[in-house]
């Protein structure tokens, strides 16, 4: 797996990569919609955070349904 694809996103980060704001990342996340309109992310301590490759899998499977 590539270098670029290792580590964690913030929210901050994949809401810029979704062109929204972090407070749409976290509405997303209490309403459960957690890994459908938003990719799936994981909490460590106080932190919410989204593994960059899962996040970039997430993209790719939107782009697969998109063009389907």
């Amino acid at each position: 797996m590539s270098e670029r694809y290792r580590g964690f996103y913030r929210v901050e980060e994949v809401a810029e990569l979704l062109r929204t704001t972090p407070n749409a990342i976290y509405v997303a996340i209490a309403e459960g919609r957690d890994g459908e309109t938003i990719p799936p992310s994981t909490k460590l301590g106080r932190r919410r955070l989204f593994l960059k490759k899962v996040v970039h899998r997430w993209f790719d499977d939107l782009e697969d349904q998109i063009a389907a």
